[in-house]
């Protein structure tokens, strides 16, 4: 409720609180901290390995795109930004998977 709350309210109020001083650190302070609880509740239902491996990927892809963003003059915002972005998840996602998927059956196996 936290989250959909300040989600409303960062998105329907307009002007008036987004920009103001303490209420902008306030709202954003509450809707990060509630997307985080939503989020650990959400994967304390997952395997603890597949967890992990989304936060890998997720890491590697939001560093490949900041060193994107950093060194290029393309706005990122247009289709080679969104292509930039899902290549590196493919990328990332087939690289990580191609090293992890042969322990993990090794040892589900023995």
């Amino acid at each position: 409720m936290m989250f959909l709350a300040t989600y409303i309210a960062l998105n329907c109020c307009g002007e008036q609180i987004r920009r103001q001083f303490p209420w902008n650190l306030v709202l954003l302070a509450l809707f990060t901290l509630s997307l985080a609880c939503m989020m650990g509740f959400v994967s304390s239902f997952y395997n603890t390995k597949s967890v992990v491996l989304c936060l890998g990927i997720t890491a590697l892809v939001c560093m490949s795109v900041t060193i994107f963003s950093f060194q290029t003059k393309i706005d990122f915002t247009s289709y080679q930004g969104v292509l930039f972005v899902l290549t590196m998840v493919m990328l990332f996602c087939c690289i990580i998977l191609s090293i992890v998927i042969p322990f993990c059956s090794a040892s589900i196996n023995s």
